[in-house]
C-alpha cells in the first residue's frame, strides 16, 4: 500500500446485524444511503469515527454497533477513492475563504491547505483523504482476510 503516513489504521463501523454476512463474505460495497450512485464500503483512520458510523448503521438496520479493524496491507490501493462527504466543502472553502462553509461542522474550522491543488473532491488522492477527513471510501470487497480485529472469534481492537 502507498501510504503517505507510516502508521495507518481503518475502521469500520456496522451492526451486528451483518457480522454473519461479513464474515462469510468480506465487507461488500452498498450504495451510500443518501447518494445511490455511489456504491463502496466506507473506512475512517479512528476508532471513534467508526464507532460513530456504527451507530447509525444501527438505527437502519438494528442490532448493536460494532467495529472492525481493517488491515491496510490487505486492500488494493487503487480501489480506495476519497470521501465524498467533507472534502467538496473543504476544497470549496479553502478556494473562496469568504464562503464560511455550508455544513455546520465546517463553518469557522480552518480548511487544510494540502487541498489547495484540488477543485473536486474526486481529485484528491486516498492518502489525502484520510489525513484530512479521517475517511476513505473503498469500492471492492474487503476480503475477510483483512479484517485483523473485531469478529466474534477475533481479537478485540487493540488500544493505539
Amino acid at each position: 500500500m502507498a501510504w503517505q503516513e507510516a502508521e495507518v489504521r481503518l475502521f469500520h463501523g456496522t451492526s451486528t446485524v451483518c457480522l454473519d454476512a461479513i464474515a462469510s463474505e468480506g465487507i461488500t460495497p452498498r450504495p451510500v444511503h443518501d447518494n445511490p450512485d455511489r456504491i463502496c464500503v466506507y473506512l475512517a483512520a479512528t476508532e471513534d469515527l467508526a464507532a460513530m458510523y456504527a451507530e447509525l448503521a444501527c438505527q437502519r438496520r438494528g442490532g448493536k454497533p460494532v467495529v472492525l479493524e481493517v488491515d491496510p496491507d490487505q486492500l488494493e490501493y487503487g480501489c480506495l477513492e476519497p470521501d465524498d462527504f467533507d472534502l467538496q466543502n473543504y476544497i470549496d472553502d479553502l478556494h473562496d475563504p469568504d464562503r464560511g462553509g455550508d455544513i455546520g461542522m465546517l463553518s469557522g474550522m480552518e480548511v487544510d491547505e494540502r487541498l489547495l491543488p484540488f477543485r473536486s473532491w474526486h481529485e484528491v488522492p486516498p492518502d489525502v483523504s484520510l489525513a484530512v477527513t479521517g475517511q476513505v471510501a473503498y469500492v471492492a470487497t474487503i476480503p475477510v482476510e483483512a479484517l485483523v480485529a473485531g469478529l466474534p472469534d477475533m481479537a478485540p481492537i487493540p488500544g493505539p
